[in-house]
C-alpha cells in the first residue's frame, strides 16, 4: 500500500478569496495572492512578492528555479527573481495564461481568442519575438524547449 498523504503546514487560512495558483519548487512554495506569498517547505513565510495583482492564475518557473513568471489575468505577466523575490520586468497585456521554457529563455502567453505571443528573455527583460493565431478555444499554454502546446 502506498503511504497516506499528510499535511505538513496549512499555508493559507482565512475568509477572503482563495488563491487561484501555486508553485512548488525545491526550496520554496509560492501561493498566488495579489502579492504572492513565498513559504519554505515547513510553512514559514520567506517573502511577499510586490505584484499588486488582481488575480494571479499562473505561476511557473524555469527548470533552474532561479526565475518565475506570474500571470495576472487580463493585466500582465511578471518575470520574478527567485533569489530576492522581486519583479524584474512586467509585460502588460490581456493574458489568460502563460508558460516559461525549461531553459528560462522564452515565454509564451495566451490572449483571449487563442492568440499566442512570444518573448525572449534577454538581460531579464521581455523582448517581443512574435505572435501567431491559435485555437480560439484555448485556455492554457505549455512551453517546451522547442515546442508549444495549448489546451482548450
Amino acid at each position: 500500500a502506498s503511504p497516506r498523504p499528510f499535511v505538513l503546514a496549512a499555508l493559507v487560512d482565512g475568509s477572503g478569496l482563495a488563491p487561484q495558483s501555486a508553485w512548488l519548487g525545491e526550496r520554496a512554495v509560492v501561493v498566488g495572492f495579489g502579492n504572492p506569498r513565498v513559504f519554505d517547505h515547513d510553512g514559514k513565510t520567506i517573502a511577499e512578492i510586490a505584484l499588486d495583482a488582481a488575480n494571479v492564475v499562473v505561476i511557473d518557473a524555469a527548470s533552474s528555479e532561479r526565475r518565475l513568471i506570474a500571470v495576472d489575468v487580463n493585466r500582465s505577466i511578471s518575470w520574478i527573481d527567485a533569489d530576492t523575490w522581486t519583479v524584474l520586468d512586467r509585460w502588460k497585456g490581456p493574458w489568460l495564461h502563460g508558460a516559461v521554457s525549461p531553459d528560462g529563455r522564452a515565454v509564451a502567453v495566451l490572449a483571449s481568442g487563442g492568440e499566442l505571443h512570444f518573448a525572449c528573455l534577454i538581460e531579464d527583460r521581455f523582448n517581443l519575438a512574435g505572435q501567431l493565431a491559435g485555437d480560439v478555444n484555448a485556455v492554457a499554454v505549455a512551453l517546451g524547449v522547442d515546442q508549444v502546446a495549448t489546451v482548450g
